[in-house]
């Protein structure tokens, strides 16, 4: 992840049907992708604004299954901590999903991702750090949806 910002740092971020209006306190923008802490780079958290389309999947879930299989092909090793629906007052459907990425090796990350469904359109944030910061990554996830907005407009 990049550490420096650009010479004039963005004031908000736009990324597809994502808004967010001003990086909260400790927080950073991360140009383009979302947020990350103010802190020791080896203990950072990041917050990262993502969208896609249902497509072919039937429901949420299948959509998760199948990115699921699509990052198995990019990362080594995979272990789901779980994946459950959540109420979200606005959304069709709305999915947490808990993911280590690489356990036991010095790329470990852990991630906490949530996944709103709007029609057709998938938004997804997904905290992420290292394990020593695993215990942060639900209230990270939490603040970003906080200073975020997702809609179809």
């Amino acid at each position: 992840m990049p550490t420096t910002l650009t010479e004039t740092p963005p004031q908000s971020l736009e990324t597809g049907p994502w808004t967010v209006a001003s990086a909260p306190e400790g927080w950073d923008w991360l140009p383009g992708y979302g947020l990350y802490e103010q802190t020791d780079a080896a203990a950072r958290l990041n917050l990262i604004y993502t969208w896609d389309q249902l497509g072919e999947a039937a429901d949420l879930m299948a959509y998760v299954e199948r990115q699921k299989e699509a990052l198995a092909t990019l990362v080594s090793d995979i272990t789901t901590l779980g994946a459950e629906a959540v109420k979200a007052a606005g959304y069709d459907q709305s999915l947490h999903l808990g993911l280590v990425l690489n356990r036991d090796s010095p790329e470990e990350v852990w991630q906490e991702q949530l996944y709103l469904r709007l029609g057709d359109t998938i938004g997804i944030l997904t905290a992420s750090g290292p394990a020593a910061q695993r215990d942060r990554l639900r209230a990270a996830l939490r603040l970003g949806l906080k200073v975020a907005s997702f809609s179809q407009d």
